[in-house]
């Protein structure tokens, strides 16, 4: 009925509207006749003084088909909001500062042009160039940018401010692998207690990095960033939570797991950072130094003006979003198996079920459930191992489920068998690696300290011999990184995952291969060897060595030689 009411009435002001422009009209003309000859007014006297009444006439009458009119637009196009009608507006007048500043500069025109009336047009027209600067800077200082799940880069949201949330994250657009839809709301309860998975926060001094009116695309690279992590990785990641945070430094940022910080850097926004890469040294050039986060080599935050120097230096140069989103890249590829949770396993076997039925159907329940799956998946994931070939790491699992499901043993299987699909991407020229191998004393000893659980693999070592391993391997990646060279080492199957997990705290950008794992063609080209002193081990240490020598060379002879 009250929409029925409205439609009538904007029906009758709509004719009432048009009544009223024709008697405008009728007004002025017959005004100016009736001046020029009754009355014996000048042409010009009369077109003036008609004028002017008629306007002003028609103006009053015009009144309530403009009420009617806005009220009806605003009823009718407010239809979805569930604000109310006092705030609804006061968003409206309020959101675009720029329409307020042009209505400010037009009543300074008629304060100009019309002297008599100057004081009126004055006092609005400053009434609404504060309030446009107001709404402006209010806007600038807090606004964020939502990229949601299934939305398109750079798709805006409303300002927020300190201490608020937006999401930037967009689906991942690649065949067999299907973006999130949108999430139901929560209510009031339910968000107090949702816990963000992945998050990034900033100082308000990188906001402008943000910006698009100042030029800052940052959020845009963090939507091509996890669409590529998709791609490449081949795992769906949740919403990524981006805000402002005034305990932050103005030029620092953070990178939250559940609420818990992973690592924090510092950019400079007006600057860009030259890096001691390519044979370069930043530490030559004017700047602030740094440590780049993500190969932690030597850096210099220089001017712009500066960058030409930097790169005749030999230096390599990149602007501040573009080490905020590397330093990302590498975050989300570092803690994937963090989190990759058991519900994001589900997703990923229910679309595979949709192309290979059978393959699931054996998996699951009989063989393995879910959660074996999942961490048999974050053991890839942990070492940077895609899991986007998800079809061969099942099927592995399917074929060794019935000797163990111990996830540890699955995904050095899979390893396997995924070898010739990873291992390309750290080879310096096709079918070539450059990898640092182990002296065979130390790989035979390591072998022996290796320690398996039921539920981790590990070694056991003393404080001498790990302090002796650390001094000798440590400048080989540190000399790698400054290459551009993945720091690498090739050991046995037998060492492979102890020793990475050993070094793993201290050194995670260190890549740890299997001889097994490599493809037939893939050769290795030797960076270097680590061999330590015998000084470095143990008097009981040297003393199994020893042994265990002997006992091989004895084995040597017992072995027959064929003819």
């Amino acid at each position: 009925d009250f929409y029925g009411s409205m439609d009538g009435a904007s029906k009758f002001v709509r004719g009432d509207a048009i009544a009223g422009i024709i008697i405008t009209v009728v007004n002025v003309v017959g005004g100016i006749l009736i001046g020029y000859f009754q009355r014996d007014m000048l042409i010009v006297d009369a077109l003036e003084t008609y004028t002017i009444l008629s306007i002003g006439d028609g103006l009053v009458s015009q009144i309530p088909s403009i009420i009617v009119s806005i009220a009806a637009g605003i009823l009718v196009t407010r239809s979805s909001e569930e604000a109310d009608l006092g705030e609804f507006v006061g968003k409206q007048l309020t959101i675009y500062p720029r329409a307020i500043a042009i209505s400010g500069a037009l009543l300074l025109l008629f304060a100009l042009f019309l002297s008599e009336t100057f004081w009126p047009f004055f006092s609005l027209s400053l009434a609404c160039f504060a309030t446009a600067f107001y709404f402006s800077r209010k806007a600038s200082s807090a606004k964020v940018e939502e990229i949601s799940h299934g939305g398109e880069a750079g798709s805006p949201i409303p300002a927020i401010g300190s201490g608020s949330q937006a999401q930037a994250a967009s689906a991942a657009s690649q065949p067999g692998i299907a973006g999130q839809g949108d999430e139901p709301q929560l209510s009031p309860m339910e968000s107090a207690i949702e816990q963000e998975v992945f998050g990034l926060e900033m100082g308000y001094g990188l906001l402008v990095l943000a910006d698009k009116k100042k030029g800052g695309d940052l959020l845009e690279r963090i939507t091509g960033a996890r669409t590529n992590f998709a791609r490449e990785m081949g795992m769906l990641l949740p919403t990524i939570g981006v805000r402002d945070n005034i305990e932050l430094e103005p030029n620092e940022y953070r990178f939250l797991l559940r609420g818990k910080e992973v690592v924090r850097s510092t950019i400079v926004p007006d600057r860009v950072l030259a890096m001691s890469m390519g044979g370069g040294d930043a530490t030559k050039l004017k700047g602030i130094p740094t440590i780049e986060p993500v190969f932690g080599i030597q850096a210099m935050w220089v001017m712009e003006e500066e960058k030409r120097n930097a790169e005749i230096e030999g230096c390599t140069v990149v602007d501040p979003a573009s080490v905020l989103v590397t330093h990302l890249s590498d975050v989300l590829k570092r803690i994937a198996y963090l989190i990759l949770e058991r519900e994001g396993t589900q997703r990923l076997l229910d679309l595979i079920k949709d192309k290979n039925p059978t393959l699931v159907s054996e998996l699951l329940p009989d063989l393995v459930n879910v959660g074996i799956i999942q961490r048999t998946l974050q053991n890839l994931l942990r070492e940077r191992i895609p899991i986007k070939n998800l079809t061969i790491v099942l099927e592995t699992i399917a074929d060794m489920a019935s000797l163990t499901k111990n996830p540890d043993d699955l995904s050095e299987q899979a390893r396997r068998r995924l070898g010739m699909y990873f291992v390309k991407e750290f080879e310096v020229e096709p079918d070539k690696l450059l990898a640092l191998t182990f002296e065979p004393k130390l790989e035979q000893t390591l072998i022996g300290r290796v320690k398996r659980s039921q539920f981790d693999v590990g070694l056991v070592m003393d404080p001498q011999l790990t302090e002796g391993i650390i001094k000798e391997i440590e400048p080989k990646i540190q000399e790698m990184t400054e290459k551009g060279l993945t720091p690498l080492i090739v050991t046995t199957s037998e060492l492979r995952l102890a020793f990475r997990r050993f070094m793993e705290p201290s050194y995670p950008q260190l890549v740890v291969l299997a001889y097994q794992e490599l493809p037939s063609e893939t050769r290795i080209e030797p960076y270097g060897a680590i061999a330590i002193p015998d000084q470095s081990f143990p008097d009981e240490v040297l003393q199994a060595m020893n042994q265990q020598n002997t006992e091989s060379e004895a084995n040597e002879d017992e072995v027959p030689v064929a003819a």
